[in-house]
């Protein structure tokens, strides 16, 4: 069964028109995880919540400015979430004129020096036994 992008409505509006502002999920999975934002946001001004439906970063980073572009009274302040912080910072980068205001929350990193760090202060924070678990997955750090 093949899915119909056209058809399919891939953000949702909170309050009422003009929409200047946007909540951007984290993810994977992590799918209404910016509704209650959005939803106290939307009591002085209108939201937009635009859901990722690509699988690849650059299809998110299309699909984004699309949607705001679309449905943004532009230019728009864009609060990000985790991975959708970091979607945020990208699509920002590339459509400056598209984004007024960058708000970040509790993105990644943005340099893989800090990653290991990142990962080690994670790692022990852990018992023993669930460090032995994270180790038996696959994952290293170094």
């Amino acid at each position: 069964m093949t899915r119909n992008k056209a058809a399919m409505k891939n953000f949702r509006t909170w309050g009422n028109a003009p929409y200047s502002v946007a909540v951007i999920h984290g993810g994977p999975g992590a799918a209404g995880e910016m509704t209650p934002v959005a939803r106290e946001l939307s009591r002085t001004q209108g939201i937009i919540e635009p859901i990722q439906t690509e699988r690849t970063v650059t299809g998110q980073v299309a699909e984004l400015k699309k949607v705001l572009a679309d449905s943004g009274d532009l230019p728009v302040t864009l609060i990000g979430h985790s991975w959708g912080a970091i979607l945020s910072f990208i699509v920002t980068a590339k459509n400056p004129a598209l984004v007024k205001k960058l708000i970040l929350v509790s993105s990644g990193v943005f340099d893989d020096a800090y990653a290991a760090v990142i990962t080690n202060t994670r790692l022990n924070r852990l018992s023993q036994e669930d460090r032995e678990v994270f180790g038996n997955s696959g994952n290293k750090t170094e």
